[in-house]
């Protein structure tokens, strides 16, 4: 069910690469034991999250309380005019003039590499 559909808001994307493929071995590892692991961060993650961001504001055309629930991201495609898929994940109860920002996917045209150089 929808509840709440806006146009025209403003969203900030921007990506967050977080290079070190922590895998399961490292569970329950307290910060300073991770800390002194030579081996830790020597395998790359390559992924890259995409964020969005926008306000809760009449000016950036919402300005109401956000009820918790699935946001979807749609984009004009600029060649035919059809709108896009972008991406979408929850949201929690939002208030009036408060900032969201969420996850929304993995790129799919950027891949991040970390090096350890010393």
């Amino acid at each position: 069910m929808e509840f709440i559909r806006a146009t025209g808001v403003k969203a900030t994307t921007f990506y967050v690469y977080n290079g070190a493929a922590l895998g399961q071995q490292y569970r329950g590892w307290s910060p300073e034991a991770l800390r002194s692991n030579r081996e830790l961060g020597t395998q790359s993650n390559p992924k890259v999250w995409v964020m969005r961001e926008f306000e809760n504001s009449e000016k950036n055309g919402l300005g109401q309380p956000l009820p918790k629930g699935r946001a979807r991201f749609y984009r004009r495609d600029d060649a035919d005019g059809r709108l896009e898929f972008t991406g979408e994940n929850l949201i929690d109860h939002t208030p009036k003039n408060e900032t969201v920002r969420l996850y929304t996917g993995d790129a799919f045209d950027i891949v991040g590499e970390r090096k350890r150089t010393d």
